[in-house]
């Protein structure tokens, strides 16, 4: 894994926050203008767990990635280490049986010294590439872990809105219920109220028939009275005579 791949990985995660850090203040926005954003909320949140999981399986295909890299030049570090002690070997060799051959001899102390500073070289390398990925294993598993803190965040909250969206929707079928009765109770209340206004009219008209009753009584009552005094009159008269 090359060192491009691995800042695109991370670029690639940082556009990612910046995505959703912005979605996150467009929720923000809408709920201080008085708009319910609890659902989209968790969506939103959802998401992101999603998101920031394929990430982090992103980042350990690219740690296993590089794990496997440092392996394989483990083996060729040895695998060469292996063929400069063969050509030691064959040097050795060499001298022993060419000791009268000084020319040959010189070429091939020639090769030897280049094929020692090749491999000196190459060994330096391998040794710079494998510091930077250690190097890039431990970015990575500080990213991996920071993202797991994350998310772990992210559960909670998610959580944490589930849990008061169940009392907002307990508080709802509370409330339904309530308004339920009231209507019931109102509908009881018409009815009583149409019975009470018929109940009325028909006192006010019982109450005007016994007016009249006592009207034509209060009339014969005065007759009555009137025929008393002429009655008591001719009474004292014919007592006087």
């Amino acid at each position: 894994m090359t060192s491009s791949m691995q800042q695109c990985g991370a670029g690639e995660s940082n556009e990612l926050a910046h995505l959703y850090k912005n979605s996150f203040k467009k929720l923000d926005d809408a709920e201080q203008c008085g708009n319910d954003c609890q659902r989209s909320r968790c969506k939103l949140i959802n998401n992101f767990k999603i998101d920031l999981i394929e990430q982090i399986e992103m980042l350990t295909e690219m740690l296993e990635s590089t794990i496997q890299e440092k392996t394989d030049l483990r083996s060729k570090l040895q695998e060469q280490t292996h063929l400069v002690n063969q050509l030691s070997d064959d040097l050795c060799h060499t001298q022993q049986e060419v000791t009268c051959l000084n020319k040959e001899k010189s070429s091939l102390d020639c090769k030897v010294r280049d094929l020692n500073n090749e491999i000196e070289k190459m060994s330096i390398d391998a040794t710079r590439e494998l510091e930077e990925q250690d190097e890039e294993i431990k970015k990575l598993r500080r990213t991996s872990d920071t993202l797991t803190c994350e998310i772990d965040r992210q559960s909670k909250e998610i959580g944490e809105l589930m849990s008061s969206l169940t009392q907002t929707e307990q508080q709802l079928r509370l409330t339904d219920q309530e308004l339920c009765d009231s209507k019931e109770l109102h509908a009881q209340l018409e009815v009583k109220f149409d019975c009470y206004i018929r109940g009325h009219r028909h006192s006010n008209e019982e109450v005007a028939s016994k007016e009249e009753n006592l009207a034509v009584l209060s009339s014969a009552l005065r007759d009555s009275e009137h025929e008393n005094r002429t009655i008591k009159q001719k009474l004292s008269d014919i007592s006087r005579c």
